[in-house]
């Protein structure tokens, strides 16, 4: 509970960090949405994005760069819940947007996952590198 309380506080100084920023509702699958199913609220500047992340697993807060409209890398911390374990950790991701990122329209991001369950023993295939796909849709 401790790092979900640090996570929404590092979400929400960046979304208070700047005025001029433009905010963001998107819903999607992935690692980028809380594990699962999940919403995404996030603040979009002229280069940068801050995004939090609230799904039926998990939380999860994060950083792009944008390097185009249509192509942004990024990294995240996130928590959740899986069948067997509570997983948390570190992704770095590369994400593709269909359509301009301050349009409506679909996204497709690839995850690295560095991730570890709470308890290793119970289930040791859990812990490690995994690569995910995340893909979502803004309003």
């Amino acid at each position: 509970m401790k790092y979900i309380h640090k996570m929404l506080i590092i979400s929400i100084l960046c979304f208070c960090s700047d005025a001029t920023a433009k905010p963001s509702i998107s819903v999607g699958l992935g690692p980028q949405y809380a594990g699962f199913i999940g919403a995404q609220l996030a603040q979009i500047t002229d280069r940068h994005k801050f995004r939090f992340s609230l799904g039926l697993l998990g939380v999860s807060a994060g950083y792009e760069y944008l390097i185009s409209t249509r192509i942004s890398f990024g990294c995240s911390v996130f928590r959740y819940h899986d069948i067997v374990d509570d997983l948390s950790g570190f992704a770095v991701s590369a994400n593709y947007y269909f359509t301009s990122l301050d349009q409506k329209g679909f996204m497709l991001g690839l995850d690295l996952l560095d991730q570890k369950p709470r308890d290793s023993t119970r289930n040791p295939n859990h812990e490690g590198l995994k690569v995910l796909i995340s893909t979502g849709y803004r309003f």
